[in-house]
């Protein structure tokens, strides 16, 4: 009697543990199931905080002032949005995607042979393109020609430092022209200087809260 006792509660314990192991499995099914929220990762830099650092910007003449012989001018600096590459390599349909300031509900995703994840037809369908560096570490967005998505830092008003440079790469046919800081006065305040300054073409240095160095590259 004692061991036809043992043996029931010898199956009894032996069916309690399949079913705990299969709740436990269904538990990790549905949390692959579960939709994510994917967004940049940011460094958390302010151009308030900003000390020594080289950053996409933007400006335009009104932008730069002079007082006592100094020059100061007022840029909006911005970071490239970058993405973890394991959150990008497993989107799938309900997941949620934030770039540029805009949500993407991620409906299909789809990669071609040169490595672009395409979420929801890619950007001519509405939809967004992610590309990744040699590496394979991050993710940006490769938007049409080689635009990317930034994150706003603010502004702040920097003086030009007595070193400061200007060189500029925006005509491929004269490239790496350099200037001093009234000459880049001079370019700025140009009307017929269209090219502008704009996050997609321009960099900034800043050492000590000083600007040493901007960079304009070309940009189609």
């Amino acid at each position: 009697m004692e061991k036809k006792k043992n043996r029931m509660i010898a199956l009894i314990f032996c069916v309690m543990l399949l079913l705990l192991l299969a709740g436990c499995g269904n538990d990790g099914k549905q949390a692959q199931k579960e939709a994510q929220r994917v967004e940049p990762m940011l460094s958390g830099i302010t151009m308030e905080t900003m000390t020594d650092e080289t950053f996409p910007a933007s400006f335009s003449a009104v932008d730069l002032t002079e007082q006592n012989g100094d020059l100061t001018l007022k840029v909006t600096g911005y970071e490239e949005e970058l993405f973890d590459a394991v959150a990008i390599t497993t989107l799938k349909a309900g997941d949620t995607i934030v770039a540029g300031g805009k949500e993407y509900a991620v409906e299909n995703v789809e990669q071609n042979q040169n490595g672009i994840i395409s979420v929801n037809g890619g950007e001519e369908q509405g939809g967004i393109d992610f590309a990744t560096d040699d590496d394979g570490g991050v993710y940006y967005v490769e938007g049409m020609d080689d635009a990317h998505t930034y994150a706003n830092l603010g502004t702040a008003s920097l003086p030009l430092a007595a070193t400061f440079v200007f060189i500029d790469n925006s005509d491929l046919d004269h490239p790496d022209q350099e200037y001093n800081a009234e000459a880049f006065r001079k370019i700025l305040e140009d009307d017929a200087n269209s090219y502008g300054f704009e996050v997609n073409n321009t960099t900034v240095t800043v050492e000590n809260r000083q600007i040493t160095e901007i960079v304009r590259n070309y940009q189609p």
